[in-house]
């Protein structure tokens, strides 16, 4: 499997930042805090969503077909028993989008290995945008106080509309909502992913 990062860059956060840059402890923060958000997001979207070549995983069948869980699929390579051993080609095959079939019941078994390419090789601009918007909320935070609204020293005062992001990312309802479509199940299917 190759290495996932964040799912946006520094750049992208700067782009987005209300200042349109970033001070250089920002840049430092900025590229943490993007590592936290782009894994809160994956969690919450049950996808890995950056390009991945050639990812071998163990998957349950569901009779004689295999719903792969990584979306999108652009390629499967090879399907295999769950010893390893790779099924001929003639033995399976896939339907352009999520399934393998089997093929031969000769070869089933209970879980195989399917090795497959998924994946964005661009972050869809809905999840980059998200992802920065988690990230600028902590960056412009009035408060470290995580739903701090309001603060009163002396005669200065100040009030956040709706509290403080505080010091850490998280997604909000509107976020979740924005990136509905690329979450695990938005297609309809149950997906089984063994062990």
């Amino acid at each position: 499997m190759s290495a996932v990062g964040p799912l946006a860059t520094v750049a992208d956060v700067a782009l987005r930042h209300p200042a349109g840059e970033l001070t250089a402890a920002q840049e430092a923060r900025a590229a943490v805090l993007l590592e936290d958000a782009s894994g809160q997001m994956r969690d919450h979207l049950e996808q890995i969503v950056s390009f991945v070549e050639d990812d071998t995983v163990t998957v349950r069948t569901q009779g004689a077909r295999i719903d792969l869980w990584e979306l999108p699929v652009g390629a499967v390579s090879s399907v295999a028993g769950s010893d390893g051993t790779e099924l001929p080609a003639a033995a399976w095959s896939w339907d352009g989008l999520h399934t393998v079939t089997i093929l031969d019941p000769a070869y089933l078994a209970p879980t195989m290995q399917v090795t497959y390419t998924h994946g964005h090789e661009d972050t869809p601009a809905g999840v980059v945008a998200r992802v920065c918007l988690m990230v600028n909320r902590v960056l412009t935070a009035p408060s470290a106080t995580e739903g701090l609204a309001s603060e009163q020293i002396g005669q200065y005062s100040y009030q956040a509309a709706g509290g403080s992001a505080g010091v850490s990312t998280f997604l909000t309802k509107n976020d979740e909502k924005a990136v509905r479509r690329y979450r695990r199940g938005a297609t309809g299917t149950i997906m089984v992913r063994a062990g």
